[in-house]
């Protein structure tokens, strides 16, 4: 009785720290994501297929507020594979280059990282909407990556899994109604 009693109360706990150690609370998290500037494009350009978008330059920091250095594993061009928006309408882009090493990134307590980019926006109709979002970096710890293993496919698997996730506040974007460049 006392044996089962015992496994009951182990099986109970280790339940509630395997959810302690899926569940993300980006609250408590001392490793924010912030978005310092949005500049947002005047023109409304239309894709071969007629849909409408238009660009944002977007500048993201990374900001570290935890009492020890923080470690993670990104891509060093394509670093935009470890961010993503809530928003299915916007998604973060940035220059494309030849050389993408996977590069083991250090930030210091105290210190930030910054990303320029580019927001993509596709739109609905060519009225004035406002749009919300939240940006979510995909957090690949320093031990949680081997190299060899395919980069892109473990930041696929934690975004699918909702895992290490850290995410900004809610922001908005007012999209105006602007004549389509041709």
């Amino acid at each position: 009785m006392k044996t089962n009693i015992k496994c009951y109360i182990l099986t109970v706990l280790m339940y509630f720290l395997c959810i302690q150690c899926f569940s993300y609370t980006p609250k408590d998290s001392c490793f924010m994501v912030k978005v310092k500037e949005i500049r947002l494009s005047k023109k409304i350009h239309e894709n071969r297929e007629g849909g409408l978008y238009t660009f944002c330059n977007i500048r993201i920091d990374l900001k570290n507020n935890c009492d020890s250095n923080i470690s993670f594993w990104q891509l060093d061009c394509y670093w935009q594979a470890s961010f993503f928006t809530d928003n299915e309408k916007l998604s973060i882009q940035s220059e494309s280059c030849s050389y993408n090493p996977t590069m083991l990134k250090k930030v210091k307590h105290g210190m930030s990282i910054s990303y320029n980019g580019i927001l993509h926006v596709k739109i609905d109709s060519n009225q004035t909407s406002r749009m919300k979002f939240r940006i979510g970096f995909i957090n690949l710890g320093e031990k949680e990556y081997h190299l060899g293993e395919s980069i892109i496919q473990a930041l696929r698997n934690r975004k699918v899994e909702r895992r290490g996730i850290i995410w900004s506040k809610e922001y908005y974007l007012k999209i105006r109604r602007y004549k389509k460049s041709k």
